[in-house]
């Protein structure tokens, strides 16, 4: 099992949705947790998915932004990178 990032996006009739975050992937399963409406914890698998991953791209990076008022507003995302002065620095 690795650690990876992951976006999941789910369209239907009620309109689309998207998870982010971190999980783990098996060699055929992606593996994350999630909390329920009530607030419990449980383990959600998402079966034979492994063959519509792709990876990131070379000048995209994963982040995550954390509001410390509320945690709920809190989210994965992509952004943007560029070599700048020995370093990266974020142009989208």
């Amino acid at each position: 099992m690795k650690k990876a990032a992951y976006s999941v996006s789910r369209n239907n009739r009620y309109g689309s949705n998207k998870l982010t975050g971190l999980g783990f992937v098996t060699d055929r399963d992606l593996i994350i947790a999630c909390n329920g409406k009530s607030g419990k914890a449980y383990i959600r698998v998402f079966e034979d998915c492994v063959k519509n991953c792709h990876a990131i791209l070379s000048r995209e990076a994963f982040a995550y932004v954390w509001n410390k008022d509320d945690d709920q507003c809190s989210e994965f995302g992509s952004i943007t990178v560029q070599s700048f002065g020995g370093g990266i620095r974020r142009i989208a």
